[in-house]
């Protein structure tokens, strides 16, 4: 269990050390492009889009280090995937909702009649 071994912790300290330079450019990147496309965005959307962002760099991070790479290829890989990684999945996601909704939609008109419009 992570919280009656603390050498966790410990290694949870030193990954995020070493990351967050990615970590914090990556969040602050992703508050200003969040202000700068929309139009008026919510303060919890910018705040969850930067964490969401600050964590794919994290576990990309994560997965370089353990690779072997350098560190400057680390943060390099890890910036990268972390911007466009999520920049990605709300793409897919906002796709995924899309096709919902025009499913939901689609569902519903099939049972109407052009009789029942007044």
């Amino acid at each position: 269990m992570p919280e009656k071994d603390i050498g966790f912790w410990i290694n949870l300290y030193n990954i995020a050390r070493e990351q967050g330079i990615a970590l914090a450019m990556v969040f602050v990147l992703t508050i200003f492009r969040m202000y700068r496309d929309e139009k008026h965005p919510s303060f919890k959307l910018v705040l969850f889009d930067s964490i969401f962002g600050s964590l794919i760099v994290f576990s990309v991070g994560v997965t370089c280090r353990e690779f072997g790479l350098s560190y400057g290829w680390t943060l390099a890989t890890s910036g990268f995937i972390g911007v466009f990684g999520l920049e990605t999945a709300k793409y897919f996601i906002r796709k995924l909702i899309d096709k919902k909704i025009e499913q939901s939609t689609s569902y519903q008109n099939r049972y109407t009649n052009e009789d029942d419009e007044l």
